[in-house]
């Protein structure tokens, strides 16, 4: 497949997207573990640092291949997250994309100045 084709592009998201689901589901299922309270208070707390360290790895790992992938990030936390789109502007004759953050809901135009996509 070469390089330049956007369907590779969409296919390289959509396996990263899957691994990070993965990831973020086996993190879910060792807290569950943890707070069964069937694990010793030690091994609890080594359980702890390894999910913290394991969704902090997997979130700075999301961000970098959103930028990669040439995703808008914002700075609201960290690691950056990635924004959507969820418009456009439709003004000065041509049509500019506006992201937005699902967590903060910053947008990279002012409100009421662009055309937001239906359901987002």
């Amino acid at each position: 497949m070469p390089i330049d084709d956007p369907n590779t592009w969409s296919q390289g998201a959509a396996a990263f997207k899957g691994i990070f689901d993965g990831l973020r589901s086996a993190i879910g299922m060792l807290h569950d573990l943890r707070d069964s309270g069937d694990a010793p208070s030690r091994e609890g707390e080594l359980i702890d640092a390894a999910l913290d360290k394991a969704a902090k790895a997997a979130a700075i790992a999301e961000a970098e291949v959103a930028q990669a992938l040439g995703y808008q990030l914002c700075k609201c936390e960290f690691p950056p997250v990635p924004m959507l789109t969820v418009g456009n502007t439709g003004r000065d004759g041509g049509s500019r994309a506006v992201y937005e953050c699902p967590k903060c809901r910053h947008n990279t135009e002012a409100p009421y100045t662009f055309n937001r996509m239906p359901g987002k």
